[in-house]
């Protein structure tokens, strides 16, 4: 058991290490497809001293996911490429713990500016980027502005204001989505497991994934194996396996993200179905065990398209061992260290 630890111990140290090359291209990775984009977009700037590059960078990701539901981009104001924006979204803050969110145009009606505060100090830091994120959307969608069908801008310079300019009164905090960003996922996935007898056995896993937070998430799955079959000094003995896991997941990037990658563990728990055909003058029981492991993980999800493939692999340590016996000779069933590895295909519900 202690040689399974100390190898989770290492692929976890190896994670981190790998996180300080892989972090940077994924943060980039945001944005580097928005000089490509043939959607109509909105210029994101980021002010003010409270907000530090990596924030930006966060905000920018988790609004992407936003608006794209609304056939949209996000892309930094100083985007090369693309035709004029339809607006251009203020993100100012002269402290971390308070956003101003603002749109560039003024309704003619009202010859308002719609603005919004936003307070983050009562939120977890990993909830800032989500926060910020859904406030601006919540700006965007419920402005005046009809972002599905205002025209494109004729001119990259924006006419001077002819109207002055007021601030919408909005309740200060968190917008109300932001507090609960809980978002689920169900994949269908291949799976394999190897145990100390040295024989892989394959199956199939249906696994429902709840993100509780923009890096944390609560998985449950559960499967079947292929039955498995090894001759035994008195005759045949075979099993069935029924694998049950929780995972508490961590990501590297808010879920919203398109390449993501993170770390797990996982309790297991396996139920082994036992039966025999022994030689003449022998005897057979069939009988039923549970066996347990804990398990870590490294697991990595990339999107294309209305789905993502996902792929995870790890090890296993034994909370309680299972095995058959004859005679003294151990027969299959789930004991010392676990190799096991999935992957499938995830949709987002």
């Amino acid at each position: 058991m202690w040689a399974a630890l100390r190898l989770l111990g290492v692929g976890l140290v190896a994670l981190v290490l790998a996180w300080s090359v892989f972090g940077s291209t994924v943060a980039h990775a945001t944005t580097e497809d928005c000089g490509k984009s043939s959607r109509r977009w909105v210029a994101v700037r980021f002010l003010g001293p409270g907000i530090s590059p990596d924030l930006a960078d966060l905000v920018l990701t988790d609004l992407r996911a936003e608006v794209r539901r609304h056939g949209i981009e996000a892309c930094p104001a100083d985007t090369q490429g693309l035709p004029p924006p339809i607006v251009t979204l203020d993100i100012e803050a002269a402290q971390p713990m308070t956003m101003r969110l603002s749109l560039d145009v003024a309704d003619p009606v009202s010859g308002k500016l719609s603005t919004r505060e936003l307070q983050l100090d009562s939120m977890p830091l990993d909830g800032h980027s989500l926060a910020v994120a859904v406030a601006a959307d919540e700006l965007l969608t419920s402005s005046w502005i009809k972002l599905a069908s205002r025209p494109a801008a004729k001119s990259d310079v924006p006419p001077p204001a002819q109207t002055p300019v007021a601030t919408a009164a909005v309740a200060a905090g968190p917008p109300p989505r932001a507090s609960a960003p809980l978002r689920h996922e169900l994949a269908v996935l291949a799976a394999a497991e190897r145990f100390d007898d040295g024989v892989w056995t394959s199956g199939l896993d249906l696994a429902l994934r709840q993100w509780l937070l923009p890096r944390w998430a609560l998985e449950l799955s559960a499967g079947a194996r292929s039955l498995l079959e090894e001759e035994a000094p008195h005759g045949r003995v075979w099993n069935r396996a029924v694998p049950i896991s929780l995972r508490i997941l961590a990501g590297l990037v808010p879920f919203a993200s398109r390449a993501r990658a993170g770390a797990a563990t996982a309790l297991t728990a396996r139920m082994l179905f036992y039966g025999a055909e022994p030689k003449a003058g022998a005897t057979a029981i069939s009988q039923t065990a549970l066996a347990l492991y804990l398990r870590g993980e490294l697991w990595a999800d990339l999107a294309i398209g209305p789905v993502r493939l996902r792929a995870s692999a790890g090890v296993g340590a034994p909370l309680r061992s299972v095995t058959a016996d004859d005679t003294g000779v151990p027969v299959g069933g789930a004991r010392g260290l676990e190799l096991h590895g999935q992957a499938g295909v995830v949709l987002e519900l």
